[in-house]
């Protein structure tokens, strides 16, 4: 272009002779000029093509979730889109928690980011995930909440978003009549409690619950927190008792849960909780807390306060432990945000996903969670966001103070323990029983996360031809559900099958995603009740069928040869499917698909008759 540029001046300056020289060099200076800005205008133009801004093709990114979240994200990531340029991101929808973890493990989810249910899920899929540590977004939330939802080696992989508070709600007005104020101390609670055992009426019991095993749970989390569980050395145990790294036997630990299992047990038998409310449905527990028949209730911010006091007056309060200093308050994200490693695949994708991380953890992408929950009954973890709700204010200084926890590694571990804690409140179990027990089922509920059934040689893709047809997904599963034992034939519905089977190892709770465990039973039952399970199982799912063929309303061999209608066959079929059979047929033992398949994967038999 210098060339040109010199070639073109020197060809304008001598064209002319004579007189004509100056006035043909003005003229060609005006050309010189104008070529020049049109030559400036060219370069900004392709220079605007080639960097950064609008001329340039946005940075793809994906998040992966479930469909119990996936509006929100949807929501969260059409604001984010249409306020940052040079950035789009999508959504991938995942049926179940377990099969969007599933194909993480698996190398086939090529998400960025990725959302989990409980952060103790995230900790154990941390080699497939970023840390966050050196992320300026993580100083942004409460030093004490993220310090909760750090590894064992102080490493951070969630952000959480917001949540609702776990508390205990009083009924003022119930207390009043009874002469009784809100309890200080888990001593001052144990005496509350008694006293309302005396005052009250037959079958009376203090707190009202959520119903169903959580009521069980929550009672054991309101007095496990501010006994020991809020403390350092608690928050440790059970980081490490979640990875059977620990346990409750260890000396250092058991007289602390000793004294933790005693109170809960005065409690229940003071009548503060009750084991009855397992049988009670949450609207029933409700209306019982309303009425003024229970002075408390537990409250997992299921039912707004507004809603639960309605025209009582009522007030949020916090677990109580051995002094006032011990009063805590819990708490449970939505979800939790982390990064794949595909996040770090370039710097382009690294200052991509930074963007959105910020703007997650803001107020603004934050209000998107909070319009889910309907109402401004919601705790945030980010610093300086405080409560807005008046129904929490008396509680609130506890967040500000540290003494918020995140329940995430209590639930995912004594989920595992419910109904050992429930005989042992029965005195079916005592505590030191309870104890090893409990190890034992966290024990296995971690190790279901890791340990191999088996190793996949090839993936069984799944579409939605499995619901219409036989394929080679629906043939692996009926064929591996039937020769795990000697039969004339077996039948399912297709519609058990959930996902793709992906080549590579194969854990307990992969299994769980591709094909979640049903029942079945060995029966011996003649062709044409065989046939009606075929039909019934075809209104609403493809029945798959093994060992026998089903053609034009009859049952044929495998050699070809017609079943007489009413001839016996022993066969293998859902256990939901019992009803139609005929009173000729006679039913074996019922068995759970994980049985069979742990079985045909292990190489071998079950004997059945």
């Amino acid at each position: 272009m210098r060339v040109g540029f010199a070639t073109f001046f020197y060809t304008c300056r001598f064209k002319r002779g004579g007189e004509g020289k100056l006035y043909g060099l003005k003229k060609n200076i005006k050309r010189i000029i104008t070529l020049i800005l049109a030559f400036t205008l060219a370069l900004t133009v392709f220079s605007g093509c080639s960097g950064s801004g609008k001329g340039k093709k946005a940075v793809s990114l994906t998040i992966s979730t479930t469909k119990e979240t996936a509006g929100v994200i949807t929501a969260m990531a059409e604001a984010f889109n249409n306020k940052t340029d040079g950035v789009k991101v999508s959504v991938k929808v995942y049926s179940t928690e377990d099969e969007k973890n599933y194909f993480l493990t698996h190398y086939e989810d090529k998400s960025e980011l990725i959302t989990f249910d409980y952060a103790q899920e995230a900790l154990y899929k941390s080699e497939y995930l970023l840390k966050l540590d050196r992320m300026s977004v993580i100083n942004r939330y409460s030093v004490s909440i993220i310090n909760y939802l750090r590894d064992s080696e102080g490493s951070a992989y969630v952000l959480p978003s917001n949540g609702r508070y776990y508390t205990r709600v009083y009924n003022k007005d119930a207390l009043a009549s009874y002469g009784l104020s809100i309890p200080q101390t888990i001593s001052e609670l144990l005496t509350f409690s008694a006293r309302l055992k005396e005052s009250a009426s037959t079958g009376y019991y203090a707190s009202a619950t959520l119903g169903g095993n959580d009521s069980i749970l929550f009672a054991l989390m309101s007095v496990a927190y501010p006994l020991f569980l809020n403390t350092v050395k608690g928050t440790m145990f059970l980081s490490g008792v979640v990875t059977g790294d620990l346990s409750f036997n260890d000396q250092e630990y058991k007289e602390a849960w000793r004294e933790v299992f005693e109170y809960l047990k005065l409690l229940y038998d003071n009548g503060f909780y009750s084991l009855s409310s397992i049988n009670k449905t949450a609207e029933e527990e409700l209306e019982y807390f309303r009425s003024g028949e229970a002075s408390a209730k537990q409250n997992d911010g299921s039912v707004s306060l507004k809603e639960l006091f309605g025209s009582i007056n009522g007030e949020c309060a916090p677990f109580v432990g051995k002094t006032a200093r011990d009063a805590c308050i819990g708490s449970a994200p939505l979800f939790y945000l982390s990064l794949t490693h595909n996040a770090g695949a370039s710097l382009e994708i690294r200052s991509a996903t930074k963007k959105f991380l910020s703007f997650f953890a803001s107020p603004e992408g934050q209000s998107f969670i909070t319009d889910y929950f309907g109402d401004d009954e919601y705790v945030s973890y980010l610093k300086g966001e405080n409560v807005s709700s008046e129904a929490y204010k008396p509680v609130e200084n506890l967040k500000n103070t540290g003494m918020l926890f995140i329940n995430d590694s209590f639930n995912y571990a004594f989920g595992y323990c419910v109904n050992d804690i429930y005989d042992f409140l029965n005195s079916r179990l005592s505590i030191d029983s309870l104890l090893t027990v409990m190890d034992e089922k966290i024990k296995d509920g971690h190790n279901s996360e890791f340990t191999k059934i088996t190793e996949i040689a090839k993936t069984y893709k799944f579409s939605d031809e499995v619901y219409k047809k036989n394929t080679e997904l629906g043939t692996f599963f009926i064929s591996a559900l039937a020769e795990s034992s000697y039969l004339d034939g077996a039948v399912m519905p297709s519609s058990y099958i959930k996902c793709s089977l992906i080549k590579g190892s194969l854990t307990e709770r992969d299994l769980d995603a591709v094909f979640p465990e049903k029942n079945f039973v060995f029966a011996e039952l003649t062709a044409n009740d065989f046939i009606k399970i075929v039909s019934d199982i075809s209104k609403d799912s493809y029945p798959l069928v093994y060992g026998i063929t089903v053609k034009d309303g009859k049952l044929y061999k495998k050699n070809g040869k017609k079943y007489n209608d009413d001839e016996m066959i022993y066969a293998l079929i859902p256990a939901d499917k019992k009803y139609v059979l005929s009173d000729s047929a006679s039913l074996g033992s019922e068995v759970s698909s994980d049985t069979l398949l742990f079985s045909y994967f292990a190489g071998k038999r079950m004997i059945t008759r």
